[in-house]
């Protein structure tokens, strides 16, 4: 495998992506298999002059929480959580699926909800606060490449070369697919499997993912950030999504689907029929909150080091050639939907048009 400096990377994070700067105040929340890259990350806050705080917890500690606490105290989150939110300039979220997914895998329905609510509460406090930053950042592990039927070494490389990609080069690739896309209104999305989908973006606000918080993504409001980093996304009408799409790969808490198709009618989903896993998608959302059925989000992949499409959706989105629609969540992307849920799920090689121009041709990025 390749050997990663953990140091470097938690010090590119803090003073390049983050941007810390003196006097801020940081909130990291992790793992324990990754408690050593969150100390790194502390570190070089406190050596920027910057005040974090960590909260580490294990897989097991998650779990346990989730499987015996009462519901009513998982639902909940307690005033001095949200009060250390409040005064928080920046939080990280270290690791953000669980070190091992399938142990989450069959978690029971009224406390996946529950658990839902509380985060729920986190993103509704920080899309109140329009100064705030967000950084979700992945952790690639044995675990996780068993689940997703890679091999470790291939899925620990492809990560932390996403993460290592020329950020310089990709910014410029972003920017100029975000000026096109902003430039548009109708967009048209077909495939060989069958997606003949249409949505109108007119107007609406269009967000890179460079991997950098600057000050023209503070001023614009895109002040959310996922790292690997690599894509332009924006939010579609909510009622404009007509059609059908055949989603080539959908991964939710360990469960895979595959070639689900899905038809909207006035923005709204129906789940169809799927190679596999159909039953699990559409209890997915049906048991999710608010506007869970409606499209929250469209995103096209920049990132050239993601090679593959596996099922862990922070590379899997920023793939070159593909596109991801989001269910549900998407106030702070700039759209009017509430959910419990971001749901996103993938469209392998797609043909996409923007007011009858070429985007992409069967995965191919025409820019």
């Amino acid at each position: 495998m390749i050997t990663v400096d953990f140091n470097e990377v938690a010090q590119k994070i803090v003073r390049v992506c983050a941007g810390v700067q003196k006097g801020e105040t940081v909130y990291i929340r992790g793992r324990s298999d990754n408690l050593v890259f969150c100390e790194n990350i502390a570190f070089h806050c406190r050596k920027m002059g910057a005040y974090p705080i960590c909260e580490v917890v294990s897989d097991e500690y998650r779990f346990r929480d989730l499987t015996e606490s009462p519901v009513e105290v998982i639902q909940h989150a307690p005033k001095h959580f949200l009060s250390a939110l409040k005064k928080t300039d920046i939080l990280f979220s270290v690791g953000v699926e669980p070190q091992n997914p399938q142990k989450f895998s069959d978690i029971p329905l009224e406390r996946e909800h529950a658990r839902r609510t509380f985060s729920k509460q986190v993103v509704d406090l920080f899309n109140t606060y329009p100064e705030k930053r967000r950084i979700g950042i992945g952790f690639p592990t044995p675990e996780q490449a068993h689940l997703y039927n890679i091999q470790y070494e291939s899925f620990y490389t492809m990560f932390w070369n996403a993460m290592n990609t020329d950020y310089t080069s990709l910014s410029q690739r972003a920017r100029i697919l975000a000026d096109i896309v902003a430039q548009g209104s109708e967009v048209h999305i077909t495939t060989e499997k069958g997606t003949d989908l249409t949505m109108d973006i007119g107007e609406r606000r269009v967000s890179i993912d460079d991997g950098i918080i600057d000050q023209e993504d503070m001023k614009t409001g895109n002040r959310l950030l996922n790292l690997p980093t690599g894509e332009v996304y924006t939010t579609p009408h909510e009622d404009s999504v007509e059609g059908t799409v055949v989603f080539d790969l959908a991964f939710h808490r360990g469960k895979r689907m595959e070639e689900v198709t899905v038809s909207f009618s006035d923005g709204i989903a129906t789940p169809v029929k799927a190679r596999k896993g159909f039953s699990t998608f559409t209890q997915i959302l049906k048991n999710a909150k608010g506007d869970r059925y409606r499209i929250g989000e469209l995103g096209i992949g920049l990132n050239p080091e993601v090679t593959a499409a596996v099922g862990y959706v922070l590379t899997d989105e920023k793939m070159v050639g593909t596109i991801h629609l989001a269910f549900g969540e998407n106030r702070s992307y700039g759209g009017k939907n509430e959910s419990d849920i971001h749901w996103d799920v993938l469209v392998m090689n797609p043909t996409v048009t923007i007011d009858g121009t070429l985007l992409l041709k069967k995965g191919a990025l025409l820019i």
